[in-house]
């Protein structure tokens, strides 16, 4: 059986792989941007996990690979961004506070609410070659809300921190 995609001659259009991979084409270049399971839309407006996680990682608490955002189905049907993070600060006022300050960082550089949960060092999934894992992330992240009645954008409370780290430790 001949290889198809080696015998252009064979197939009457061009032929395209499904890879995942979200593209644009400049002339003969196609340049990746991103995959498509990653893209985020809140409100109409498209995101990249790399920027909220960039916005959180600006903070000094937060290093390079601590913060992973996803996005999720709220209850009234919209997606939402969720970005989960590394915590290394033991003082609730200090974990407080790191929230607040990411919080409206996101909203005055991305206009969007985003829930913002603090977890546990070392509980973010990575992949084999040590990449954080987005769809396993959010797998984790929907199994823990199950028993939460309802998300909201931008809630974090105290219970619901020391419960989430009680549940991933």
């Amino acid at each position: 059986m001949p290889i198809i995609w080696l015998r252009p001659d064979l197939i009457s259009a061009p032929l395209w792989l499904n890879t995942g991979d979200l593209a644009y084409r400049i002339a003969k270049n196609i340049v990746i941007t991103g995959r498509a399971k990653d893209h985020i839309i809140v409100n109409g407006r498209n995101l990249w996990p790399q920027d909220l996680e960039g916005l959180a990682e600006r903070q000094p608490e937060v290093r390079n690979g601590d913060a992973l955002a996803i996005s999720v189905a709220g209850t009234d049907g919209n997606n939402m961004a969720v970005l989960l993070i590394q915590c290394r600060k033991p003082q609730e006022a200090e974990r407080s506070d790191l929230v607040r300050r990411i919080r409206r960082l996101i909203q005055r550089e991305l206009f969007i609410d985003c829930t913002i949960e603090l977890v546990p060092r070392h509980t973010l999934p990575r992949t084999t070659s040590g990449k954080l894992s987005r769809s396993q992330a959010r797998k984790d992240y929907l199994s823990r809300i199950s028993g939460r009645q309802t998300i909201r954008p931008g809630r974090v409370g105290r219970a619901n921190l020391l419960r989430t780290a009680k549940r991933v430790a």
